[in-house]
Formats: C-alpha cells, sequence, structure tokens
C-alpha cells in the first residue's frame, strides 16, 4: 500500500480517535500551545481533519489526501494537496 492510500484507507477512524481519546487530545492540545507564541503565523503539515489547526487559528495547510481533505470542517484560506511523496 503506499503512502497516501494509507490516509485514504482509515481517514474515518483517524477523526474518531479525537472524539473518544477526549482528555488526551485536550493535554495535547494544551502542551502544544503553550510552546508556540501569541500571533504568530503557521501552516500545518499533514491537516488531516483540521482540528489541531482550527484550536489554533491556522490558515494554510497541506493534506495528504482528497478523503482526508474531505473532512475539513472550515473553509481555509490556503489548503493544498501534497501528494508527491
Amino acid at each position: 500500500m503506499n503512502r497516501i492510500a494509507i490516509f485514504d484507507k482509515y481517514f474515518n477512524k483517524y477523526d474518531e480517535w479525537f472524539k473518544i481519546s477526549r482528555d488526551i487530545f485536550l493535554s495535547e492540545l494544551n502542551v502544544i500551545k503553550s510552546l508556540i507564541p501569541e500571533n504568530s503565523r503557521a501552516i500545518e503539515i499533514g491537516v488531516g481533519s483540521d482540528i489541531f489547526a482550527e484550536s489554533f487559528g491556522i490558515k494554510m495547510g497541506v493534506k495528504p489526501s482528497e478523503n482526508i481533505g474531505k473532512m475539513v470542517r472550515r473553509n481555509w484560506l490556503d489548503l493544498y494537496l501534497f501528494d508527491s511523496y
């Protein structure tokens, strides 16, 4: 299975983890937030469902597959497909 196909195969399960592991996710989010300077500009590589980007106010991202991109919950200013590993 190529590297992109794995994202296409499991994209539904990816987002499910954040729902069933909410406490772990929130702990992880708080640690990352403590390391990011306020008002910094960023790009998320491997957007997934955009749950991290949304939490950090990131407005640009790169997604690994079309199916993962369908999970994005909001309209991005800039969202790119990176399919040439």
